[in-house]
């Protein structure tokens, strides 16, 4: 498995390949691709995954709409007063972005071509300017529609739709403490986001904007809370399962494009659902290899080894838990921190109930830490992503940033993440506390 993913290959390929392997050795030729037939469609034809598709669809359609470029606008005039507004304004876009695409990759593109030459031409240290950008993006995988907790869903058997629920309430704590750092930051060195005069300059432009538009300007992002409140509210009182959830939030994102595009909007709807089906066929191939190479952890005994000798060295709920959280971060650090989730869920659910651990909020856990692998020296994807577009003339503005600045510019609010996590280990009531509150079964 890992001289597939040191040559590149696809993650579903790296762990069903070998696997396979495993099971023909156990079981000989016949009975090997028997059972990896059985268990690879029992994983996909899992009903509560066809929400996968609804949630794809609905961020790519709200994305086409130009709807990522009025989000920013409308935070960036509400936050014009506070120290950093371009920054928090990008970070709470991310939020709401986050709240009506499920993808990381797709938000921290959006913001990184909106936000940085904004920030850059408000005199903002190129460093600021990519960091609240790359952790803006963070949010993406907690706050539902959510892929990942999807993934998780499928791989703990957990229902999916209170696994939706349990991302809501860290999903924004990180935003909000996020926000505040940002606030902070700016007053301690001002120098950082421009200086107090920059400061000054931005609010007297914003203020010279009419009243009037600055109100178009929120009122035109009306579909984010509206849609938010369809899918969030729908699961949440138990209206709608996640699927109809999904549904509902599809249709609605579809239809306002239509509205906003004209004609234009079926060449979108086409692409989108191109990509939808092509991501959606990506999510259940992976999750097809993790269920193979979990049957081949069973059947070998190997699960129940490592199991018994974890329980056996004596561990605490917490530092079992810091002690995956190291292994997620340096897993991060040098390769794909999907398949350090995908391999390692399967065998550590036996010792949830062992150590008190709730399998919902463990997804929350598991989650943020593979988001904070994402940003992590020496792979980092986002922080390529970003470095990528910052390259870009139009983005940054005459400025030459390097991979250096990124990972820096991370480095100084990765503190704030890892207190997130901390507060997440002390009070695991943030994440069960909404999905125990709903009325989705």
């Amino acid at each position: 498995m890992l001289v597939l993913l040191a040559l590149k290959m696809p993650i579903a390929l790296t762990m069903l390949l070998p696997s396979t392997l495993g099971l023909v050795v156990m079981y000989g030729f016949e009975t090997a691709a028997e059972l990896v037939g059985h268990t690879a469609y029992a994983e996909a034809a899992s009903w509560s995954l066809s929400v996968v598709p609804m949630f794809i669809f609905m961020g790519l359609m709200l994305w086409r709409s130009g709807m990522t470029t009025e989000l920013f606008a409308a935070m960036t005039i509400l936050f014009n007063r506070v120290p950093a507004s371009l920054a928090v304004g990008t970070n709470m876009a991310g939020g709401g972005l986050a709240a009506v695409s499920g993808s990381t990759v797709g938000v921290t593109y959006a913001l990184a071509r909106i936000g940085i030459p904004e920030m850059l031409k408000a005199g903002y240290d190129k460093r600021m300017a990519t960091s609240s950008v790359l952790m803006a993006g963070l949010a993406g995988q907690l706050i539902p529609p959510s892929i990942l907790l999807v993934i998780y869903a499928g791989l703990a058997s957990v229902p999916v739709g209170p696994q939706l629920l349990a991302g809501v309430v860290p999903g924004i704590f990180l935003v909000l403490t996020q926000c505040v750092a940002l606030i902070a930051m700016a007053v301690v060195w001002p120098r950082l986001v421009g200086g107090r005069d920059h400061a000054i300059s931005r609010q007297r432009e914003v203020a010279t904007i009419p009243a009037r538009e600055k109100l178009q300007a929120i009122i035109r992002v009306w579909p984010v809370p509206v849609i938010t409140l369809i899918v969030l509210g729908g699961m949440f009182t138990g209206t709608l399962t996640e699927t109809e959830a999904g549904a509902a939030g599809a249709l609605a994102a579809l239809l306002l494009t239509v509205v906003r595009q004209g004609r234009k909007a079926f060449g979108m709807i086409k692409v989108a659902v191109v990509e939808a089906a092509t991501a959606t066929a990506t999510v259940l191939f992976l999750l097809m290899g993790a269920a193979v190479i979990s049957l081949v952890m069973s059947d070998t005994g190997l699960a129940d080894a490592l199991s018994t000798w974890i329980l056996d060295s004596g561990f605490s709920r917490v530092q079992f838990l810091l002690i995956i959280l190291v292994a997620y971060l340096l897993l991060g650090m040098i390769g794909e921190t999907l398949v350090a989730m995908m391999l390692t869920v399967p065998i550590l659910l036996p010792l949830f109930e062992t150590l008190g651990i709730d399998a919902l909020w463990f997804g929350v856990f598991a989650v943020l830490c593979v988001e904070l692998g994402m940003v992590l020296p020496p792979v980092g994807i986002l922080v390529y992503v970003v470095h990528g577009i910052a390259q870009d003339p139009e983005v940054n503005m005459g400025q030459k940033i390097t991979l250096k600045d990124a990972f820096t510019g991370v480095g100084w609010l990765l503190p704030i993440s890892l207190f997130v996590i901390a507060v997440l280990i002390a009070f695991p009531e943030m994440a069960t506390w909404l999905p125990n509150r709903g009325s989705l079964e």
